[in-house]
Order: C-alpha cells, then sequence, then structure tokens
C-alpha cells in the first residue's frame, strides 16, 4: 500500500510539472513532419481527415479499426485548447486507398515487432502477434512520469485466413478483474509504467487459440488466460481462469 501511495504522489507531481506542451488555438496552422513508413490502425468513433492547414477536410470515422499506411509524424507535440498534457499528442500523416491527409495522433496507432516471442505456426498457418502505440502521451515522456492513460490494442496477422486487424474484446467478469480501467473494446497486451504483460504459453484447441499470461503491477502479480477466436472474418478475445496474488 505504502509503494501504491508513493507511486499515485509521483504521477500528481509529474503533471503538475509539465507545462512545455506546445498549446494552440482551433485555428488553422501548419504542421511540420518527419517522413516515417509504417503500418498503423485508427481507432475513434469520431476521426477527421485534416488538410496541411489542420481545419478538417472531410469525415474518415467509417475507418475506425482499419489499417492505413504512416507517412509521417509532426515534429513536435500539440495541444489543443488545454493545459492538460495528456491530451497532448503528435499529428500523424495517413494514406489509405484513395485518402491522405493528417489525423489527430489520438486515433493513430502504430504497429510494432512484439517482444513477446509471438510468431508461430498452427497446421502451417503462419500467425504473428503485434503491438502498438498510439501517438499521444502516455505514462510518461521524454523520461518524466506523468501518469496519461493509454490503450495498447494487439493486431493479429493470419496469412491462411488473409486476416491483419484488431482483437474484438469480449466483455466478461474477469474482463474487469484484469483491467486496470475501463474495459476497452479491444484486447490489449500492456507494456507500460503502470504494468507489464508477457505472453508465458500458447495452446492451440482446434480452431482457437488460447494464451497463458502473467501480469506484474506494482507489488502485485496476476495470472490469466485469454482465448482468441476465429469467426465471421474476425478475431476475438475472452479472458479466463483470472488469478492474483
Amino acid at each position: 500500500m505504502l509503494m501504491k501511495k508513493y507511486f499515485m504522489l509521483l504521477v500528481i507531481l509529474s503533471i503538475l510539472s509539465c507545462s512545455d506542451t506546445p498549446s494552440h488555438t482551433q485555428d488553422p496552422f501548419v504542421v511540420h513532419f518527419n517522413s516515417k513508413e509504417s503500418k498503423a490502425v485508427l481507432i475513434g468513433q469520431k476521426i477527421d481527415l485534416l488538410g496541411v492547414d489542420t481545419k478538417p477536410s472531410a469525415d474518415i470515422s467509417h475507418l475506425n479499426g482499419r489499417l492505413v499506411d504512416l507517412i509521417g509524424v509532426s515534429d513536435s507535440l500539440y495541444n489543443i485548447n488545454t493545459g492538460d498534457i495528456c491530451d497532448a499528442f503528435w499529428y500523424a500523416k495517413i494514406k489509405s486507398d484513395n485518402i491522405e491527409g493528417i489525423v489527430n495522433g489520438k486515433h493513430v496507432y502504430e504497429i510494432n515487432d512484439s517482444d513477446q516471442d509471438t510468431s508461430f505456426t498452427v497446421n502451417g498457418n503462419s500467425i504473428d502477434i503485434f503491438t502498438t502505440d498510439f501517438l499521444s502521451i502516455g505514462l510518461d515522456h521524454e523520461g518524466d512520469l506523468v501518469g496519461c492513460t493509454i490503450d495498447q490494442p494487439i493486431v493479429i496477422k493470419d496469412k491462411k485466413n488473409n486476416y491483419f486487424g484488431l482483437v474484438d474484446l469480449i466483455p466478461n467478469q474477469y474482463a474487469k478483474k484484469i483491467n486496470l480501467k475501463d474495459i476497452s473494446p479491444f484486447f490489449e497486451i500492456k507494456s507500460d509504467e503502470s504494468c507489464f504483460d508477457k505472453i508465458k504459453s500458447i495452446t492451440i484447441e482446434k480452431n482457437n487459440i488460447r494464451l497463458g499470461m502473467h501480469r506484474s503491477w506494482l507489488e502485485e502479480k496476476s495470472h490469466y488466460e485469454v482465448l482468441l477466436t476465429f469467426a465471421n472474418n474476425r478475431y476475438s478475445a475472452e479472458y479466463q481462469n483470472v488469478r492474483t496474488n
């Protein structure tokens, strides 16, 4: 308990000390980008595509959950009409089909190589699990603890089923136990200053994949299983057998 109180005090002090994030009004301004070449997934109920002057040019909310090409990231953080460090983000330049433009980085989750040893083969089918990072402030920034809440959904690439996308999370009693915040609509593998998830085992059960997971969180540890199922051209995940030390 003492360690938890100390952690929360550090979070509060760090948030109060962070005031150097660039702040802008909603008036148009030009964003400068560094080139990027990677894949990302868009997540958000309301996603605006912006022009070079950051003015909305189209509503692309229909691309929620879709993969896009990430081709640029702003060279600095931005904060629109608020002094809260947790609202700061990088702008992202994306491209998909006939769409190209700028998006608020809070909606953009860059796909990374996973350190979870999660490239495996099932009956000749190649499956990869990737982690993601969104282009906004998380628990730390440039070595300073700021304590902002972040989502870290995974992406599965399934060669046989021609699937490359997010994993829907089925809410249940175990999901409430294992999540440290409101339940996300997508399955996450956490890896940040608050907790660390590690895949300890992978078991194949017919067409399903069972992950044995271990979570470290401050002085607490959890062990749980996640059942991954592919149906109707979508992957879903369901927490099972949660034990907390």
